[in-house]
């Protein structure tokens, strides 16, 4: 069972880059709108701690809930000072972060397919 928890979380983070791509997509498509502030998305610290194994080492501890996933959260990115139009989106800055996501993105997508792959090939007795 543990490898197929361990595909289910690749598939969250998988999901986690295809929502920042996304983001960053739509920021870029908002470059030249006034006021428009640019976004990207996170996790909340206290909600990173659920993925961590827990472990009861008292009969009387509660245990934690299993369908908690990764917790996500947009919010403005504030590394880029606003231009005249108080427009924050910068093409170099979201470039960069489109790249960035796309190599992550990519690593994962190719190990989740060895893994994926293995499982194949001993699902075949080694024949295929």
């Amino acid at each position: 069972m543990q490898i197929f928890d361990q595909l289910k979380s690749m598939q969250l983070v998988l999901d986690y880059h295809l929502d920042r791509q996304n983001l960053i997509h739509s920021n870029l498509a908002n470059i030249e709108t006034p006021y428009y502030q640019s976004q990207d998305v996170g996790f909340s610290l206290q909600e990173s701690f659920a993925e961590l194994p827990m472990n009861a080492t008292h009969k009387t501890h509660l245990s934690l809930d299993s369908s908690v996933g990764i917790k996500t959260r947009v919010f403005g990115d504030g590394v880029i000072q606003p231009g005249n139009d108080h427009n924050t989106v910068s093409l170099e800055h979201e470039m960069a972060k489109l790249s960035s996501n796309s190599i992550r993105y990519q690593a994962l997508s190719d190990i989740m397919s060895r893994r994926l792959a293995m499982l194949r090939y001993s699902a075949s007795d080694g024949n295929g």
